[in-house]
């Protein structure tokens, strides 16, 4: 968590990478702190492929739209 919110604040807005949580802390307070601190996704082990490229897409969707 420390260290998400340390890239989120020193980081310039163009070199910002995605960050996904993988935990297993599958708590809603969990996915909160994770989201709170600035990370993009939240995914609970046990992770699948399918899970991390359905995380990977919805980011690249997003910024291909801005």
């Amino acid at each position: 968590l420390a260290t998400t919110q340390q890239m989120r604040t020193t980081l310039a807005p163009e070199n910002q990478p995605y960050i996904i949580a993988m935990t297993a802390a599958a708590s809603h307070h969990d996915r909160e702190a994770c989201i709170k601190v600035g990370m993009d996704d939240y995914l609970a082990k046990p992770i699948s492929v399918e899970a991390v490229a359905a995380s990977l897409e919805k980011f690249v969707n997003e910024r291909e739209m801005r």
